[in-house]
């Protein structure tokens, strides 16, 4: 069953002084994490283009488990966002990433990750660091 992505996640999934990582595991289990810039926060979905294919996309192709943690790096308070990807690179998914890719004049992506999330979880730091289901 597909987590709520709130207004308030939204906001500051969209605040673009925020940074956003997408981990993924090959088949063999070998780790990835990289630097994503999403383009669009649905109610349970997180989704960016890229505009080259990447180690990202392939992990993606053999296990499409995924985490995206958006994390502002003044406060180091953030939201971990776990989900299953898929990619799109045609359809109307892909004709959004493309319209937004146009209106910020860049390229047009090669394809467009669509993330259904299913877990997320707020973490903040502080002196009684935590990181709970949110």
């Amino acid at each position: 069953m597909p987590a709520k992505i709130t207004k308030k996640m939204q906001n500051f999934i969209k605040d673009q002084k925020n940074l956003a990582f997408m981990a993924t595991c090959d088949s063999k289990g070998m780790p990835n994490i990289a630097p994503k810039a999403l383009l669009y926060v649905g109610e349970s979905n997180l989704f960016y283009g890229d505009l080259y294919v990447d180690r990202t996309a392939a992990n993606i192709r053999d296990n499409n488990a995924v985490s995206v943690s958006v994390i502002n790096p003044s406060s180091c308070n953030g939201y971990q966002f776990k989900g299953r990807a898929k990619i799109a690179t045609k359809g109307e998914v892909f004709d959004m990433a493309r319209k937004s890719f146009e209106e910020f004049g860049f390229d047009e992506p090669v394809h467009v990750v669509q993330v259904e999330i299913e877990e997320i979880f707020f973490f903040e730091q502080g002196p009684e660091m935590k990181m709970e289901a949110a």
